[in-house]
């Protein structure tokens, strides 16, 4: 059986790989697919809603599943864009459809698009295995690394697939109040921390399942994906109380980052966010705007690197778009290379690594270099 992954942002496409890393690895009959597709929605499709705190926690868990049609922090209010389900639903089926995948196998959507019930992830009532998974917001419900919830939520969705196949019954095998089952409905979107710290499935789910022909070894994949996460997320906590820098370490041809101390964790930059976090780990005083746009050298020989563009225009556009000062661009890549720190390491830890500085000031990484190892790979790369 495989999952397909699908996404509404390339940028997402490296938590996609992420969370098949953490599927993958435990044996069982389920593999997840990546593809490096991005689905677009039209501005018609996603409307503007305000939601103040009560609403945004809530799942609504009064869905009426005979109504589908088969497919052809604490704030005082949050900004939501919201697709309905059936657009979201649609788009994946569409996919299927169009890359003829398997009628068998499944085809999910990564999107940061919340939906119009509110929900963590969704499965399509009439069972032509195609779903999604909403990738936002998951900070202001969980204390750990967003690819393993989702890595849960992902192997959730066979189970869940045959939940929602039973239509409005749905409402009476969902546990509406949480006991740490893959069948908490979680309509308080926090009580989803007890299901994931738990990772487990209660008695008479597991029978349930058996009772539909769901196989072992896929309950037992699942099982041992949810420990996988329950481990990881207790982890996390822990790290994160003991307040402890992790050293960096700078490894291989691609230049790529890990966090020493936090089971050896890799740092998923995109090339452009990885050229820039490199360039500033070698300029521990800082650099502004004007400096960093005179670095353009040295980023074209970093990015060089490790991009996989050959063609020298392709090199020379990409970096480009960094250094002109009258762009945006890189103030863009700085926020999302600093937002992915944050996912890793919670936000005061992660004040340490992030490339941050006055507006209009020098942009430096505060973190002290005799914790950074493996520099001497980059001042190669710029020498040779």
């Amino acid at each position: 059986m495989r999952i397909h992954l699908i996404t509404s942002s390339m940028d997402d496409i490296p938590l996609g790989c992420q969370i098949a890393d953490i599927i993958n690895q435990a044996d069982g009959p389920v593999e997840i697919v990546v593809h490096e597709t991005e689905i677009e929605f039209n501005d018609s499709d996603i409307e503007i809603q305000r939601l103040d705190y009560d609403e945004f926690i809530k799942q609504d868990d009064e869905v009426d599943f005979a109504s589908f049609d088969d497919l052809s922090n604490e704030f005082s209010s949050y900004e939501m864009r919201v697709v309905e389900w059936s657009t979201l639903f649609n788009a994946a089926q569409q996919f299927k459809k169009k890359e003829d995948i398997s009628d068998e196998d499944f085809c999910v959507l990564l999107t940061d698009l919340a939906n119009d019930k509110n929900w963590f992830s969704a499965m399509h009532p009439s069972g032509n295995n195609v779903g999604f998974v909403h990738t936002s917001d998951w900070g202001h419900f969980i204390d750990g690394d967003l690819q393993f919830a989702l890595a849960y939520e992902i192997m959730s969705m066979p189970f869940q697939n045959k939940m929602m196949q039973q239509g409005n019954a749905f409402h009476d095998i969902v546990h509406s109040t949480p006991i740490g089952c893959i069948s908490d409905m979680c309509a308080d979107k926090r009580d989803v921390q007890l299901k994931l710290r738990t990772a487990d499935i209660c008695d008479e789910c597991y029978e349930r399942f058996r009772t539909w022909n769901m196989s072992e070894s896929l309950i037992e994949q699942a099982l041992s994906v949810f420990e996988n996460v329950r481990k990881q997320l207790l982890f996390k906590r822990r790290f994160r109380n003991t307040n402890r820098i992790s050293t960096v370490e700078i490894r291989g041809r691609l230049l790529d980052l890990y966090l020493v101390d936090m089971n050896d964790r890799k740092i998923e930059f995109n090339p452009q966010e990885k050229a820039i976090y490199l360039l500033h780990l070698l300029h521990p005083e800082g650099l502004d705007s004007v400096e960093f746009s005179e670095k353009e050298n040295e980023l074209k020989v970093i990015y060089r690197t490790i991009t996989s563009f050959s063609e020298t225009h392709d090199i020379e556009h990409a970096i480009r778009q960094l250094v002109r000062l009258a762009d945006n661009t890189i103030s863009v890549k700085r926020s999302q290379l600093n937002r992915k720190l944050t996912n890793i390491l919670g936000e005061e830890l992660a004040s340490h690594y992030k490339v941050k500085g006055p507006r209009g000031g020098r942009k430096n990484i505060e973190l002290n270099r005799s914790s950074v190892r493996g520099i001497e790979l980059v001042h190669n790369v710029l020498s040779s």
